[in-house]
Parts: C-alpha cells; structure tokens; sequence
C-alpha cells in the first residue's frame, strides 16, 4: 500500500509485472546477493561463520491440467493431422466450386448449393474454415512443442545422471544410481501447460509442481541465504548444488556448518563437499535404530565399496550425536520450518504464476527477498545498521 501511496495510487497490471520479473532474472540475482552482503557489513549475518539449516518445500506449479502419456500426444497430433488435411481438401473445394461458378457467369449446368451460391457467404464458409484450420494447427505445433521439449529435458537429465554415476564409480564409496532412459516412452507423462513441471508429494497427496530449496541462517537473522528450484521429487541429490548456490553469492569459506534432515541422507554427497573443502555437513541418516542409533544387520557379506561406505555412514553418525551436532539439529527444526511456514500462510504463496523452472527460479527468489527484506525491517535496530 505504501508503493501505491507514492505512485499516486496507481499500479501495474499483471502484463507489466510478468514482463518485468521475465526480463530482469540477474538484477533479481544481483538484488538478493547485494542483500545478503549488507546483512554481513552491518553484523546482522555472520559471514565466514554461518550456520545454515537446509530443507525443501514443495509448490504447485502454474497449472490445472494432469499430465498426459506420450501415447495419448502422438494420438492426438495424428488426429489432427488428418483433420487438417481434411480441413484443406475442403478449403480446395470450395475455392474450385467458386471459381467454377465464376467461369459459368449466368448458365451453370450443374448449380452450386445455395450456401455457395452467393459470394459473400461462401467467403464466410472459407473464414470459419480457415479459422478452425488455423486452432487446430496452433494445437498441433502446442503439443508437438511440448513432445520435443519433454524429449530434450529427458535427455539432459539422464547425462546429468551418467555424470553422476561415474563420479560415484570413480570414488571409494556410495552406490552408483540406476541410470535413466534417454529415450521417450509411450508410458511417460508429459504436462501440455507447463512441460518442465513433475509430479512432486506434498500433505494434499501428488501434484504438477517444483520442490523449491532453501537455506536459512540459523543465527537471530533467520535470513534466505540460498533459493533454488528442482525437479526431483525428493531432496537426496541437492546438496552439492544448493551449497554451490550459497557460494555463489556469498562466496566460499561463507559457510561453517549445515544442517539437514534425512530427505538429503546421501553418504557420497556429504564425503564429496567436505573432501573439496567444503563446510561441515549434518544430515539426519534414515535406516537406524531409534534406541540405540545403531544401523540394522546386514544379512549378506559386505563388498569393499559398501564396507567403506558404512564405515563413513558411521562416522557421519558419531559426528550427529556430539552435544554441539545436537543443539545445531535442535535448532534446524526451529528456522527453517516456520521460514517455509510464513511463505505459505503469511505471503500466501502456494503457487507459482510462471511456467518454465527458469521462470519459476526467478518468482522463488522474488519471494526470498521479499521474505529477507520483511526480516530485515523487522527490528529497528538493524533498519539503523543497515542505514
């Protein structure tokens, strides 16, 4: 309302926000890190100290529609292929018949039906003619776009895993992932109105959305320091890229420790960000015992690779219990759940408006700043740090 106030009571339509929020992704970028770097200047953030808690939510993306299988989409692009042949045989005819009538001038041995007959509504039957051929080819070139869209996605996804898996097989530990098929199915789902959206849980069940990531200071700041969007349905192959987020606006040795909950439980992944110099990774391991946190019995001997793996599993572990790893968890619960939280309720942002998850990446990290800039007025004291 105070924007308002200024502007003289007048605001943009919703054309000129989505045209802004499209155009401006790196000043968005840029607002957010400069944000982050006031925060620390003015000792609101400590950077080079920070104790981050991780988690993911996920949000419905912009559409109502359910996915349909590839077998459905070849179905109807054919449907329609035959019907705009069809279409344009008629178009053909109608022309031929007029030009017919034309060449005839007054005597027509066989005369044209009386739709046809008169020039000005034969030109309304060639209009709504053209007029269907026209929708009929928009949807057709629609779902062929989203075809191919959904093909190169796949494609990349499944090089995104082969790299994966041969970092994995180059390492002493971790259990290389199945590799994913590159080639569309009949049986694979693809969503017409927005193609890069998945089919992700939440407490409503399975829906079209995106599982959006965020890091938050787990200091009295309690600010976004890193936002991402993905398109796995779980969270246990996020850590290295939302790590390499945080670093890439505050820089790296920013961060001390993070902390996790078993959604990101990913042995290999913990091993390979500390090896590179990373910060200190807890993460919640799922598989213990409650009483005891001792792992279950394996009932067949272990190979050299899962030995190993155990043996950092267990490391990980003992690092979860020291009473400094405990208040750190403690205190994850109690940042990063209600940051999701005020998002949801307060904001009421529960959906995204855009389509695309480069789109959508930008209106997640609108929110964060949004989101950092209430905190950060929150409190006189820090407006006065920050002037």
């Amino acid at each position: 309302m105070g924007v308002r106030y200024i502007c003289a009571m007048e605001h943009p339509d919703h054309d000129t926000i989505c045209k802004f929020r499209r155009e401006n992704a790196a000043l968005v970028s840029s607002v957010f890190t400069q944000t982050l770097h006031l925060a620390g200047e003015a000792g609101i953030l400590r950077l080079g100290a920070l104790e981050l808690g991780m988690d993911g939510t996920k949000i419905k993306a912009n559409t109502s529609s359910q996915p349909k299988r590839v077998e459905a989409v070849e179905r109807e692009i054919e449907l329609l292929e035959a019907r705009t042949r069809e279409y344009e045989q008629r178009v053909a005819e109608l022309l031929e018949q007029a030009e017919a009538k034309d060449r005839e001038e007054e005597k027509c041995r066989s005369p044209l039906p009386e739709e046809l007959a008169d020039g000005e509504r034969r030109r309304e039957k060639l209009k709504a003619l053209r007029k269907s051929l026209a929708k009929q080819e928009a949807r057709r070139a629609a779902l062929a776009a989203a075809k191919a869209k959904f093909g190169e996605k796949k494609k990349a996804r499944a090089e995104k895993a082969k790299k994966r898996k041969e970092e994995i097989e180059a390492s002493e530990i971790g259990t290389p992932p199945r590799q994913p098929k590159a080639e569309v199915e009949d049986s694979d789902e693809i969503n017409l109105a927005d193609p890069d959206a998945t089919k992700v849980k939440n407490y409503r069940g399975y829906q079209q959305g995106y599982n959006a990531q965020g890091l938050v200071s787990m200091d009295e700041s309690r600010l976004l320091v890193g936002v991402r969007v993905s398109r796995e349905e779980n969270d246990r192959r996020e850590m290295r890229e939302n790590l390499a987020e945080v670093e890439s606006h505050l820089g790296k040795g920013a961060v001390r420790v993070v902390v996790s909950d078993s959604g990101y439980d990913n042995t290999w992944e913990v091993a390979e960000i500390e090896k590179n110099g990373g910060p200190e990774m807890l993460c919640e391991q799922q598989g213990r015992k409650k009483k005891n946190g001792e792992p279950a019995p394996e009932s067949y001997r272990l190979t050299e690779r899962k030995r190993k793996t155990r043996e950092k599993r267990d490391e990980l572990y003992r690092r979860l219990r020291e009473p400094e790893s405990r208040e750190l968890r403690k205190k994850r619960s109690t940042t990063i759940e209600p940051v999701f939280g005020y998002i949801k309720e307060a904001l009421g942002f529960r959906q995204f408006s855009m389509r695309g998850i480069e789109k959508v990446g930008i209106e997640w990290r609108l929110v964060a700043l949004a989101y950092n800039f209430n905190r950060l007025t929150r409190k006189p004291e820090w407006v006065e740090m920050l002037r």
